[in-house]
């Protein structure tokens, strides 16, 4: 992984000059978010002689984020392995436009309609290598009293604050918030078993009422809380995504009956 040359075109790109990269291992441009799996799977297509394809997330000199389309390929001199070569294509505008037709914009956390793609792929990935999969949905209790009493303004900005404790606790490359509408959000994510996915969902009850969001029409707390419908299976158990957020939701409204701030699975 060690560059040993790079073009005009990419030192712009990249905000690296030749001598600044030349010599250095190519994951200095990695983007923390990246997943693992990808480079590994990269590198074993290389390493066996095979081309590799795909978009990877990069970082710039100066931090800034860009996407390349990639094609890496082995070298060969008289059948000895003596390096690679990397073609990238800027792809930066586009994933951001794409970015934008998943994304909520108050929220910044996917939309609904990325749930209804995002939810068909975990379950079907669930079930092919039978794990636990947790689907989380909260409602942020008496929010319309909160708009009532605070404004619309205010109650935009409890909304993002919240959504922050959701985009700070699904940080790994399987974790997924959303706003599925109004004040409802939602996490899918796969832990090991029952006993760590209620952890997970007291722990994102708590931080979200740590906020410390002042709501005097909240019966249940001096601060905003939320109502947590959970699920938790394994995939063999899991009959489609329909059912999986009939029951979500069906808990959600236990969990508000319950007397709300609670979480029911």
């Amino acid at each position: 992984g060690i560059i040993t040359d790079i073009s005009n075109a990419f030192c712009k790109l990249s905000g690296y000059s030749k001598e600044e990269i030349i010599g250095k291992p190519h994951n200095i441009m990695r983007h923390p978010d990246m997943s693992k799996k990808v480079f590994k799977e990269m590198w074993k297509q290389l390493k066996n002689g095979k081309s590799w394809s795909g978009e990877l997330k990069n970082i710039t000199k100066d931090g800034k984020v860009y996407w390349v389309e990639a094609v890496i390929h082995p070298n060969y001199v008289k059948n000895k392995l003596i390096g690679y070569t990397a073609i990238k294509h800027d792809i930066t505008n586009k994933r951001h436009i794409e970015y934008l037709s998943i994304t909520d914009e108050l929220t910044k956390l996917y939309n609904r309609r990325y749930f209804n793609i995002k939810i068909e792929e975990e379950i079907k990935r669930a079930k092919r290598e039978d794990y636990y999969l947790t689907f989380m949905m909260l409602d942020i209790d008496y929010f319309k009293k909160y708009n009532d009493t605070y404004g619309h303004q205010a109650g935009d900005i409890a909304l993002q604050k919240i959504s922050n404790v959701l985009i700070e606790r699904s940080n790994r490359a399987s974790d997924f918030a959303f706003r599925l509408g109004g004040e409802e959000l939602g996490i899918i994510f796969s832990l090991d078993n029952e006993e760590k996915a209620l952890k997970f969902a007291n722990l994102i009850k708590s931080e979200i009422e740590n906020l410390k969001i002042e709501h005097e029409g909240n019966s249940r707390s001096p601060y905003i809380t939320a109502s947590i419908g959970l699920v938790v299976k394994k995939g063999s158990k899991f009959l489609d995504s329909n059912d999986l957020y009939k029951e979500a939701d069906e808990n959600l409204y236990k969990a508000k009956a319950k007397g709300r701030n609670c979480i029911y699975y």
